[in-house]
This record gives C-alpha cells, sequence and structure tokens, in this order.
C-alpha cells in the first residue's frame, strides 16, 4: 500500500514485481526497424514475450494506492491504465493522516512522504509536525514500511526506529530508504 501514492509510481512498481510482468513486454523495441535484423528480431522478441508472458501471475496480496488529492488519484488512475493493471491496484481518495489500514492481512506499506518543498506553510517546523502525526497513523496500521525521506528532520519527527537505513538519490535529492518493522 502506498498512502500518498502521488500519481502511483510505487504501486505501480510493486504491481510490476508482484505479477513477475517484464519490463517492455507491451512495447516495440529499436532493433526490429533494423534492416538486417527486422524478421529475425522480431522473431526472438515475439519468442521472448511468449515466455514471459507465460510467467505473469496474478498478484498473490492486494495492492492498494491512496492519495488526498483529487488530481493525484486521477493521475494514477491513468498511469494504472496505461501499465494495464486495472485488475491489480485498488485507488482509492484518503489522507494518509487520518485512513485506517486497509481491511487485509498486514503487509507492506511503501511511500515517499513529502520533503517539505511544496508544503511551506509552517516551514521545517509544520514538516516536523506532519511527520509526527505521519508515525502516529501509519505507525497505528501495524505494518512493515519503507519510507523514501528526502527530508532530514523525517527519522527524527516520524518516532520510529528504522531496523535499516539506506542511502539513495531521488534526482538531485539525497534520501534515505528507512526500513521499520511492523509494529515499531
Amino acid at each position: 500500500a502506498d498512502p500518498m501514492c502521488g500519481s502511483g509510481t510505487l504501486v505501480i512498481e510493486a504491481a510490476l514485481i508482484a505479477m513477475r510482468r517484464a519490463p517492455g513486454l507491451h512495447r516495440s523495441f529499436g532493433v526490429e526497424r533494423w534492416p538486417q535484423m527486422m524478421s529475425q528480431a522480431a522473431e526472438i522478441l515475439t519468442e521472448l514475450k511468449a515466455e514471459a508472458k507465460a510467467q505473469e501471475r496474478i498478484p498473490p496480496f492486494p495492492l492498494f494506492a491512496r492519495d488526498r488529492e483529487e488530481e493525484a488519484i486521477d493521475a494514477t488512475k491513468r498511469n494504472v491504465k496505461a501499465a494495464r493493471l486495472g485488475h491489480a491496484v485498488t485507488i482509492e481518495l484518503g489522507d494518509a493522516m487520518f485512513s485506517p489500514a486497509p481491511e487485509c492481512p498486514p503487509g507492506l506499506l511503501v511511500s515517499n512522504p513529502p520533503y517539505g518543498e511544496w508544503l511551506t506553510a509552517g516551514g521545517q517546523k509544520g514538516m516536523k509536525s506532519f511527520y509526527f502525526k505521519l508515525g502516529d497513523c501509519l505507525g497505528s496500521w501495524g505494518w512493515r514500511m519503507a519510507m523514501l525521506c528526502g527530508n532530514p528532520a523525517f527519522e527524527s519527527a516520524f518516532h520510529h526506529r528504522p531496523g535499516e537505513a539506506r542511502e539513495l538519490w531521488n534526482g538531485p535529492i539525497e534520501c534515505r530508504l528507512m526500513i521499520y518493522p511492523p509494529g515499531t
């Protein structure tokens, strides 16, 4: 589940992994237009795509995308449809600060909470308050969590202790991927 899904990137990637869908399965490749390779490439790619398609499965668990902004939900719906995942992802309008866990067994909550660039009201103090309240709500789910955080204030304000943390980059922004065991 991603309770702050934005355009749905994380839940779409999760669905593709859960379904074992091969990247590029529904697109064409430049090699198909090479004069010396056209028919041979088409034959090989058809065979490879058929093998990959045979490996697909129905996701073994439910996938949820939520956001409080209708524009984000609309974008997620468009992106899920474009990825041919309409049957695999449940998309809901809901605020991460107040929404309970989905009605299913506990799973993995993955999200990329706001870093503060677009939440200017209250400045850094407002972000710390937001992260604290977010920690209360999401912590009540009892799920394992993985949070991609680009604001250094997140870790202490979220008030949960990660079991693991990794440094990553989200474009030019230095981030940390923090993984929290269930119930922390």
